[in-house]
């Protein structure tokens, strides 16, 4: 029975011992006895029981007690035998420690961090403890897929790539030094994986104020940034749209005035001389030939070119049906559009080659179903060309119903550009 006991031990026990007869005076003086999982413990399976039997010290019991008023203490138990002078165990003492509230804020941690992850998980953000070495100790939500095992123990540079960890590195040693928090935007890559982080880091420090180390929260913003991207690009491709809409327009009224002074002539191969630099600057274009089909129907002759000097002119004089692009053309009577001239190796290309054109363009030039002649542009300076729609309906370059050498053929293959 209980023999000797201490006024604290009266108020954890909420009582003073029971009487000699009472069976729970054999060991303690607790109204009721639960083990930690709530189970009850039998009086006769106290802890002080066991060491009255085997003489064996029992450390750091925890046992839950029942007051008389119905509240319950949670104590930490800790008994040795007493023995006599030939080592007879005689007694047992119980020192005990009342550590409710420890177990109550230990639970209350324990559901607040269970909360906690619960929360975190279903979010984009990393939260993490690193050492003053700048190891992981603690780490919830990781990214890249990563498992807690995978992080604790190790450093950025064993985790990441060598340029995104020395990044992380000197955010982290700055917050340690400085003893002020940080924050920066930073981006981490992983086996061709790439995200954005909005990255928080505090020093972390103990109950004296001394700085053992750093936490940090990481906020994932791919997404946001992906989507920033995403309308960055769309805004590039909606001022460039809005740009070659500007340059078109500009064309087409250049060419509507071409086409009218064109219309207003009598003459209107003569213009093409005249006309030639306003529109080929703009356009491209730097050079353009006119060949009519002889009075024989023999061969293409020349009749106006620009763009050349005059002994080119001379040899250039006289074409025949098949030969270059130009005879080519008037022999299949179809239009034909090369692009990145240089880099062909057609015989009949040899001649536009060797004049620097890098992109042209020759058009047959019909009228009531007879060839009369081609026209046709070069531009040094343009790999290529886009061939927009022709005047009237009619395919493109193959102006209907025309008569002679009239404006409305020279104008169709005129309006057959259009800038890039």
């Amino acid at each position: 029975m209980v023999r000797q006991y201490n006024r604290r031990a009266v108020e954890l026990w909420g009582a003073a011992p029971p009487a000699a007869d009472d069976a729970r005076a054999a060991f303690c003086s607790t109204f009721r006895l639960f083990r930690p999982d709530g189970t009850p413990l039998p009086h006769e399976e106290h802890p002080v029981a066991a060491v009255l039997l085997d003489g064996q010290p029992r450390m750091a019991q925890e046992i839950i007690v029942e007051r008389p008023d119905g509240r319950r203490l949670t104590i930490q138990a800790n008994i040795s035998a007493l023995r006599d002078r030939t080592g007879a165990i005689v007694g047992a003492i119980n020192c005990f420690d009342d550590i409710t509230a420890e177990k109550q804020a230990a639970q209350a941690l324990q559901e607040s961090e269970q909360r906690f992850s619960v929360a975190i998980r279903s979010s984009p953000i990393t939260v993490f403890n690193q050492d003053r070495e700048l190891r992981f100790t603690w780490i919830q939500n990781s990214s890249f897929g990563f498992a807690p095992k995978d992080v604790l123990g190790k450093t950025d540079h064993e985790i990441l790539d060598s340029a995104e960890a020395e990044r992380l590195v000197q955010l982290k040693r700055r917050a340690i030094e400085n003893g002020a928090g940080v924050r920066d935007e930073v981006v981490l890559r992983h086996q061709g994986d790439v995200r954005y982080f909005d990255l928080s880091i505090e020093p972390l420090r103990d109950e004296h104020g001394t700085i053992t180390g750093v936490t940090g929260a990481g906020v994932d913003i791919t997404a946001r940034r992906r989507a920033e991207q995403q309308l960055a690009q769309d805004v590039s491709r909606r001022r460039n749209v809005e740009r070659e809409l500007r340059d078109r327009n500009r064309s087409l009224n250049l060419i509507a005035d071409c086409a009218t002074r064109l219309l207003g002539s009598d003459h209107p191969e003569l213009l093409l001389p005249e006309l030639f630099p306003t529109f080929a600057s703009h356009l491209g274009l730097d050079i353009y030939f006119n060949y009519l089909v002889s009075e024989d129907g023999s061969h293409l002759k020349l009749h106006a070119c620009g763009g050349v000097d005059e002994s080119t002119c001379e040899k250039l004089r006289r074409v025949n049906f098949g030969e270059s692009v130009c005879g080519q053309v008037a022999q299949r009577r179809e239009r034909v559009v090369i692009d990145d001239v240089q880099s062909r190796t057609e015989n009949e290309t040899q001649l536009i080659r060797s004049l620097g054109i890098s992109a042209y363009a020759c058009h047959p030039l019909m009228a009531g179903g007879q060839l009369f002649g081609t026209l046709s542009f070069g531009s040094r300076s343009r790999t290529s060309f886009r061939i927009g729609p022709a005047i009237s309906g009619s395919r493109p370059g193959f102006p209907s119903r025309r008569i002679g050498i009239d404006s409305k053929n020279v104008r169709a293959s005129v309006t057959a550009y259009s800038t890039t």
